[in-house]
């Protein structure tokens, strides 16, 4: 039962994250809304690694988690631009491919993934073409569309590489120290130089979205950690569908809607984000 609400919980929070990120990212832009996303992390996150009991990471540890948290700023500033350019919820389930990015990478470095991933594979392909092809009837340039799919696709390369670097050291560096380098990262490589330069301040408007989405993230990675400590492949699946979450909210606080194709194609995407999630934890 902890696994199973972990897991939703995590789904929920993630997909709020993503939803408010993508509002606030809109009203003071990209590398300011990003910015002020991993300082807030940061501070929530610190007293769970100070209280973590299991010892930090060690030697060549640290170069995985830099190279995760590298993965994870530039793919957050890749997916807050594409929200600026197109529909959320297309951004995100490009996005939400990291899985698949981190399956792939890991088979080309030596690993024998199972044959039902590959056959995954061109269900997710044909779940993107829906997702992603653009209907005739949108608010959207066609150059704005392609601009949206191309950071999504992007983010989720990024997030992939990040994905994989974490898999590498996952069963020795609990989660909330692979969750921080990320935030330092940020901070350091961002923020700082954003107020160096005069362009951390953001419109008053942009706050509430900023705030909420930066407690949304932290708060779904602590609760992926409650739930995967009993019950990794039911927190891993559940937390997966955060893009399902992202499009229902999309829809519902800021009025993006998809056409039934689209929404098909969410869906199908989901499924085989859930199943990659799955095997990858089962063969683990």
């Amino acid at each position: 039962m902890t696994a199973l609400i972990g897991g939703l919980l995590a789904a929920l929070c993630w997909g709020t994250a993503t939803t408010f990120a993508s509002r606030g990212s809109r009203i003071a832009g990209a590398a300011p809304a990003l910015a002020w996303h991993v300082v807030i992390g940061s501070i929530l996150i610190t007293p769970f690694v100070l209280a973590n009991p299991n010892p930090a990471p060690q030697g060549g540890q640290w170069w995985f988690l830099i190279v995760a948290g590298v993965g994870n700023v530039v793919g957050l500033l890749l997916e807050f631009q594409g929200f600026r350019t197109g529909p959320v919820a297309v951004v995100a389930t490009l996005a939400s491919l990291e899985g698949a990015v981190a399956a792939i990478v890991a088979m080309i470095t030596g690993e024998r993934p199972p044959m039902v991933f590959l056959a995954l594979l061109p269900i997710l392909v044909i779940g993107l073409v829906m997702v992603t092809l653009q209907p005739a009837n949108v608010t959207y340039t066609r150059k704005q569309w392609t601009q949206a799919v191309a950071f999504g696709a992007a983010s989720g390369l990024s997030f992939g590489l990040s994905l994989f670097a974490t898999g590498r050291v996952s069963e020795s560096v609990s989660t909330v120290w692979a969750v921080m380098p990320s935030r330092i990262i940020g901070v350091i490589g961002l923020t700082i130089p954003l107020l160096f330069l005069g362009k951390l301040r953001i419109p008053r408007a942009a706050i509430p979205w900023i705030v909420i989405s930066g407690v949304g993230d932290t708060l779904g990675f602590v609760a992926f950690a409650i739930g995967s400590a009993h019950g990794i492949a039911i927190a891993a699946v559940l937390g997966s569908q955060f893009a399902v979450v992202t499009t229902v909210l999309a829809a519902i606080v800021l009025k993006e809607k998809l056409n039934a194709r689209q929404y098909v194609g969410v869906l199908v995407v989901a499924l085989g984000v859930a199943a990659l999630a799955a095997i990858r934890v089962s063969s683990s």
